[in-house]
């Protein structure tokens, strides 16, 4: 047949395209019984020429690109060009609209919700409720509401809860959950590489990275560089320069050299301290055997490879029985104060100074004399009182030799 023909009833007065065919019912190919206007069953070759061949589904009239080359329309608010197919998919090549006409997103970024986006947008961000993304974030997931500032960038990060990211702000390998806030340090730029924040951040609360772990709020003075390395923070801490920290601490007002509890690592520079001056107890590892435990410890002194097991250098004051006591008021310059009594050789001091055995002092030998024993009336033996009586030297020899010859150590003088 040549010419244009029409099949059905109501198409017999209509005039057909030229070299058309119009059908009233449904057509079937490769199938008696068609089920659609076209039901073809079995395989589909559309040779497309290079411009101007479309399959459109939808829309009576494509838009106006249909000039475009191998188009496929649907609806008439999606349309792409389908460049190069992948295995059992689809690449497309521009940018994909949901509820837009002008989509500016690639379709490697997936945002449900409400969604803001710059045009220097990014790739490969997962984007889960109310979002405002600033620029060049890659390979992140952003769920509840997040705003981006310009020039913020997130790369490879998650963030989870109200997150707030700041201008200049670069995060990478970072993980935030709960309310995050970057404050935009003094320089205009501040970056956050590796770490995990749980809770308000700024910059960490639970931050693990670099070998750091803090608990507890922690913020880094305003335009600061805060450097972590092999530290942990517990409590409220204000300073970057600590080993371990533990309460509540204030970098500016309390410690002159920064460092705190740590067993030390035998160098000069990672000793350990406790305390909150420069050296209230002070232990390293510089010598075999020493620990924060096990070996020597100095008091006032920032050496603290001491000969003894404990070495105090100043006065040391003990009691305290008014506001102040011997405990920091009485004691003499390199000396002791006691407020209690004090025994030598035995554990039951009866007196200010008790001394169970003989003393030296210097050249001078403390030698025990007894006054002459009586009987009392009632018959009760009295020794009298005891006294201390000092020899020269000379005499300590000669004391020395006779008990030797004697065998006695003690004399006693009427």
């Amino acid at each position: 047949m040549v010419g244009a023909a029409s099949i059905g009833s109501s198409f017999y007065s209509v005039s057909a395209p030229s070299n058309g065919l119009l059908v009233e019912g449904n057509v079937g190919i490769g199938t008696s019984l068609p089920t659609d206007k076209l039901h073809v069953i079995g395989r589909l070759n559309l040779a497309l020429a290079s411009t101007g061949n479309n399959i459109a589904i939808g829309p009576n009239t494509l838009p106006s690109v249909t000039t475009a080359s191998s188009l496929i329309a649907i609806g008439k608010d999606i349309y792409t060009t389908v460049t190069t197919g992948a295995a059992d998919g689809i690449i497309i090549g521009n940018n994909v609209g949901n509820s837009t006409f002008n989509p500016n997103l690639r379709v490697r970024n997936i945002y449900l919700g409400d969604s803001v986006a710059n045009a220097n947008e990014g790739y490969d961000n997962i984007n889960i409720g109310h979002y405002s993304m600033g620029n060049n974030n890659y390979r992140s997931i952003f769920i509840g509401n997040y705003v981006g500032q310009t020039y913020a960038r997130a790369t490879d990060s998650v963030l989870i809860g109200y997150q707030v990211n700041n201008t200049g702000v670069t995060l990478t390998n970072d993980v935030a959950v709960g309310a995050y806030s970057m404050y935009n340090a003094a320089d205009g730029s501040s970056t956050a590489n590796n770490n995990v924040a749980i809770g308000y951040r700024s910059l960490a609360q639970l931050r693990v990275g670099s070998n750091n772990v803090a608990i507890g709020y922690r913020a880094a003075d305003y335009g600061s560089t805060d450097t972590f390395s092999n530290k942990l923070y517990i409590g409220n801490d204000n300073s970057a320069s600590a080993t371990l920290l533990y309460g509540s601490f204030v970098a500016d007002s309390v410690f002159g050299n920064k460092k705190f509890i740590g067993p030390g690592d035998g160098s000069t520079t990672n000793l350990g301290y406790v305390g909150y001056t420069w050296s209230n107890v002070y232990t390293d590892a510089l010598t075999s055997g020493l620990g924060l435990f096990s070996g020597n410890v100095g008091i006032g002194t920032s050496v603290s490879l001491t000969v003894n097991p404990l070495s105090v250098f100043g006065g040391v004051g003990i009691g305290n029985s008014g506001p102040n006591g011997f405990s920091n008021s009485l004691a003499p310059s390199l000396g002791l104060a006691v407020q209690g009594n004090v025994g030598v050789g035995t554990t039951s001091p009866l007196a200010n100074l008790h001394v169970v055995g003989q003393c030296v002092t210097g050249d001078t030998l403390l030698k025990r004399r007894r006054r002459k024993r009586r009987t009392m009336d009632d018959g009760e033996i009295e020794d009298g009182d005891l006294k201390m009586e000092h020899l020269p030297s000379i005499l300590i020899i000669i004391f020395m030799m006779k008990s030797v010859l004697t065998k006695s150590s003690l004399v006693t003088r009427y």
